[in-house]
């Protein structure tokens, strides 16, 4: 992806989608000391709304693939201090175990090869504090997205346990999935 893509998509989050990612972020309960990991952050649609959740104690990091995005986000969000950028494969980069309050999928699973999900979604189960939660939110649509089923076996395979999960519609009527995993 482009630059300018990636600006038109960041643009496109902000104005169309703001009440979409502000409403999900204040669902999560955040008590704003944990420590939270938002797996493939992009150009910062949900990143923002996390950062004000959060506080001094609360830190957020931010792992994506692409150096495009976390260009993006280090100019976006350079005035926080609680925030980390993490740029690579969550398969390479070797991340502590054990040590993360909250994982965050935003939209992205979907986009993954289906081969590769497993190993992406234990190496997240991993990171997970004991008692940590993973909440996924993902398209569940026939042409673009990933089946509710599928979604539960890649969980549960990875030692995590359903907490809650729903499916719900957008505006534009597409449904979702979301769900909470508890490892």
């Amino acid at each position: 992806m482009t630059k300018f893509e990636f600006y038109l998509h960041s643009f496109a989050g902000r104005t169309f989608k703001k009440k979409f990612y502000s409403n999900f972020v204040s669902n999560l309960e955040l008590e704003g000391s944990e420590k939270v990991l938002e797996f493939g952050s992009g150009s910062g649609c949900l990143t923002g709304f996390i950062l004000k959740k959060l506080n001094q104690k609360g830190v957020l990091s931010c792992l994506d693939i692409s150096e495009v995005a976390m260009t993006i986000l280090k100019k976006k969000f350079k005035e926080y201090e609680n925030i980390n950028y993490l740029l690579g494969d969550i398969n390479s980069l070797h991340l502590t175990e054990n040590c993360f309050d909250l994982v965050i999928i935003h939209f992205v699973l979907h986009d993954i090869p289906k081969d590769k999900r497993k190993d992406i979604v234990c190496n997240l189960s991993k990171i997970l504090k004991s008692g940590g939660k993973l909440i996924i939110r993902e398209p569940i649509n026939k042409k673009h997205g990933i089946p509710t089923s599928e979604i539960r076996e890649l969980m549960t395979s990875c030692s995590l346990k359903e907490v809650n999960m729903k499916t719900e519609n957008t505006q534009n009527r597409k449904e979702i999935f979301l769900g909470t995993f508890e490892k």
